[in-house]
């Protein structure tokens, strides 16, 4: 259910949101191969529900940026 919930956020934040392609493969990636740390996934799927591309830009970090999300991710696949 996880998986299910991370790769619709990423399709959704790619298409409506201009997640970068590269990006959004390893999310992919990540939902195929699943058996990741339960709490990585999660902290992912928030970065993706407050996702704004340039949201380390400008006053407060009420959004996640790419940069985070790619630091997520990169923590995720480190994992294997």
């Amino acid at each position: 259910m996880l998986y299910e919930k991370l790769l619709k956020l990423a399709v959704y934040t790619s298409n409506e949101q201009d997640l970068p392609d590269p990006l959004f493969e390893k999310i992919s990636l990540i939902c195929e191969t699943k058996g990741f740390d339960d709490a990585l996934i999660r902290e992912l799927i928030d970065h993706l529900e407050n996702y704004e591309p340039f949201g380390d830009v400008g006053c407060g970090n009420l959004f996640s940026s790419t940069k985070q999300v790619e630091q997520c991710v990169a923590r995720i696949l480190k994992v294997v």
